[in-house]
């Protein structure tokens, strides 16, 4: 899947390119002469190549907005588990007592989600050099916890966590010292509110603008396809006429 993704995003930024700086060239030069080069541009394969990038480049954007991973905090809701002691002293024995506690339920989760890119050197030569690949990677923080079996009390957590995992920690509360054991369902989009219109609110304008540019770079394409198409029959028309 990766290997299409980049073959498409790379068809549409050099397709996107070459298409946009030939039209362009081209409706400069019919503008001012009012004249082209209509065989050399009345190609199917020019205008099969505009039709598709008009497709693609939405296509692309579409995915890049649909595959974006937040990069922001979360609030999702987790079953938990309590299991330790509580110390209490007894005012009859006059000693301290231990007091074994469970607890279960469900709480709400605090989650950073990092996203982050990283440059690494592949191992590999060519022509001399070294070749730098560029990693994804997505990490997901539990960075707090809020639990009613302690009157709502706000735990402050410090774990990495996955998508359908249970992680644990030690924690206190007063008198109180348990193993926090907390069952995390699955992270997705849904799960955590991660709506589409949040997708296209974090897509960066750059993004935006590039995708906006290249859509007229194909449409001028098409344009230039059918100046051309117009001028051959009409000259060949006149060859008919004599």
């Amino acid at each position: 899947m990766d290997i299409i993704v980049v073959l498409l995003r790379a068809f549409v930024w050099i397709g996107s390119l070459y298409i946009g700086i030939k039209s362009i060239n081209i409706l400069y030069y019919y503008v001012r002469y009012r004249d082209i080069d209509a065989a050399k541009y009345r190609q199917h394969l020019w205008l099969a190549i505009s039709i598709a990038l008009l497709i693609l480049v939405p296509v692309e954007f579409l995915y890049t907005v649909v595959t974006h991973v937040p990069n922001r905090n979360f609030t999702i809701n987790v079953d938990y588990t309590v299991d330790g002691t509580y110390y209490t002293y007894d005012d009859m024995t006059f000693q301290e007592m231990e007091v074994p506690i469970h607890e279960t339920g469900t709480a709400p989760l605090e989650i950073s989600i990092i996203s982050d890119s990283e440059e690494i050197d592949a191992g590999e030569n060519y022509y001399g050099g070294s070749i730098i690949r560029t990693i994804n990677y997505t990490n997901i923080y539990a960075y707090g916890i809020t639990l009613d079996c302690f009157n709502n009390h706000h735990f402050t957590l410090d774990s990495e966590v996955k998508s359908n995992s249970v992680f644990e920690e030690e924690m206190e509360y007063g008198d109180y010292y348990f193993d926090l054991e907390v069952s995390i369902g699955q992270i997705s989009d849904k799960t955590i509110g991660y709506s589409f219109e949040d997708k296209l609110h974090d897509t960066s304008i750059e993004k935006i603008i590039e995708t906006i540019i290249f859509w007229i770079f194909a449409l001028l394409g098409v344009i230039v396809f059918f100046i051309a198409d117009r001028i051959f029959l009409k000259e060949l028309k006149q060859i008919e006429d004599q």
